[in-house]
């Protein structure tokens, strides 16, 4: 393993006369010098898209496309610095049907891009730019007005994205896919004009 040494040193600076009692004295602001390394990590993202939305009766029907290019680069406090750069082909769209005036049913799906981090130094390739994951949503549900400013939600979800880790050859990398089901509950909107209302359960 390497090791990284931080230079250290003691400065003494006057803050001048200070009142126990009182609050302290008036003075100019230390002039410290900054004598701790510091990594970069930055991220340029661009993103294209084309969208629609129609409505066809109690049918509202949404969608769209989207070019989303991906640079980041990283540079650690030692060594050479590690770039990526991609370009990804996303979606979501949604439909929402009014069943009656207080019920509307609903579903979507909305495909995303989610940052995988660097690689941790106990890894063979510590310090390198992981490619960020493309993440998946899935969604069905129901919302009830339970009065003409409170509507009760329920919903099933099903996510799946990959996931890093640390293969058998000490690489960290996506190492497979992670998926989440479940169902969710929400109550949202106002009790009174100045108070709202926000409750949710998830079991996965």
């Amino acid at each position: 393993r390497r090791s990284t040494l931080v230079p250290y040193t003691t400065l003494f600076r006057s803050l001048g006369v200070v009142d126990l009692n009182g609050k302290p004295a008036d003075g100019p602001a230390p002039d410290l010098p900054d004598l701790t390394p510091h990594s970069h990590d930055d991220v340029d993202q661009q993103t294209y898209s084309l969208g629609y939305a129609g409505i066809f009766g109690p049918l509202e029907l949404r969608g769209g496309v989207h070019r989303t290019i991906y640079d980041k680069r990283f540079t650690p406090v030692g060594g050479g610095a590690s770039e990526l750069g991609q370009a990804f082909w996303l979606a979501h769209a949604s439909a929402v049907y009014q069943i009656d005036p207080r019920t509307a049913a609903f579903t979507s799906y909305v495909k995303g891009l989610e940052d995988s981090g660097i690689a941790p130094l106990s890894a063979a390739n510590r310090g390198q730019v992981l490619p960020p994951v493309e993440a998946r949503q899935l969604e069905l549900g129901m919302r009830r007005a339970l009065t003409p400013k409170i509507s009760l939600i329920a919903a099933v979800f099903d996510v799946q994205k990959p996931v890093p880790g640390l293969r058998a050859d000490g690489v960290y990398s996506l190492v497979g896919d992670v998926r989440h089901r479940g169902v969710e509950r929400s109550l949202n909107g106002d009790l009174t004009r100045s108070t709202h209302v926000l409750a949710g359960v998830m079991a996965t």
